[in-house]
């Protein structure tokens, strides 16, 4: 079975520049297409500009037939995803089979404690990074880049136990499955 993962698409924010990639993979022969969260990006602009802007991806995912797509947030309420994609399955999370095995999707973000603890300082933080991506600088990228150079020169591997922590915390939610 050929199947094909995609995550944090994030149309509609200028940091996505791989329209004509992408355009390209959804027009290869796939069993199933997974779009594992973040699909849209409505922290950046209203669902309706990005698929005005994006309107060839959107209608080339909506012409397929075998997409299963995980809601991630950034997207909008499942209800509105489906106004955007009618005939789509829409899910939280989703499972099936493959060989005999069950497969989990999430999107993870309701794992990630920087998400869940600190929401609120990211929306006081969104308005100085949008304008920074906009004028060409991605904050994001510096800050990931510095913390993780100050911890990997002070022998704290913080990085590496935030990702450890939200793995464990989804091993942990599935573990009984």
């Amino acid at each position: 079975m050929k199947m094909l993962f995609l995550s944090d698409l994030h149309l509609g924010s200028p940091c996505f520049k791989a329209y004509s990639e992408l355009l390209n993979l959804l027009y290869v022969d796939y069993d199933k297409i997974f779009i594992v969260g973040d699909l849209l990006d409505v922290w950046e602009q209203k669902p309706s500009d990005i698929l005005l802007r994006n309107s060839m991806i959107i209608d080339r995912i909506n012409e397929l037939t075998n997409v299963v797509i995980i809601k991630g947030n950034h997207d909008p309420e499942i209800a509105e995803l489906e106004k955007f994609f009618p005939q789509k399955e829409i899910y939280h999370e989703h499972e099936f089979n493959v060989d005999g095995k069950k497969i989990m999707i999430v999107h993870g973000d309701e794992f990630d404690d920087l998400i869940r603890k600190y929401s609120w300082l990211a929306k006081i933080l969104f308005p100085i990074h949008w304008f920074l991506e906009r004028v060409g600088i991605n904050a994001k990228w510096f800050f990931r880049e510095l913390f993780y150079s100050v911890s990997a020169k002070t022998n704290k591997k913080y990085y590496n136990y935030l990702v450890l922590d939200m793995e464990k915390e989804l091993v942990n939610k599935y573990k009984n499955d």
